[in-house]
């Protein structure tokens, strides 16, 4: 028998493919060249207010750097019928070289 997933596992596992998951929302507003600097998130939180519809979502997403290492990954995210939720993920900003 298969566990009872919720609802963000069943959005994130089967509705949205690979392409269109909002864990993506780091890498579409990059402020430092990617293969100059790393950010990758330390944390992500979801906070949905109505289940998605439809098959298209899109991401709406900011992100800013502090002068300290640290930055914020900000999406809200939206389907056909407007936005439906909005996503954060905390940022540690590090030179590659």
């Amino acid at each position: 028998m298969l566990p009872r997933l919720g609802l963000l596992a069943r959005i994130a596992g089967r509705r949205w493919s690979i392409e269109t998951n909002f864990q993506h929302a780091n890498g579409i507003a990059v402020r430092r060249h990617p293969t100059e600097w790393m950010f990758p998130n330390l944390d992500f939180t979801v906070h949905l207010h109505r289940q998605p519809r439809g098959p298209w979502t899109g991401l709406d997403t900011t992100v800013t750097f502090g002068p300290n290492g640290q930055g914020l990954t900000s999406t809200t995210l939206h389907d056909l019928n407007g936005p439906l939720g909005a996503a954060q993920q905390t940022l540690t900003v590090r030179p590659l070289h």
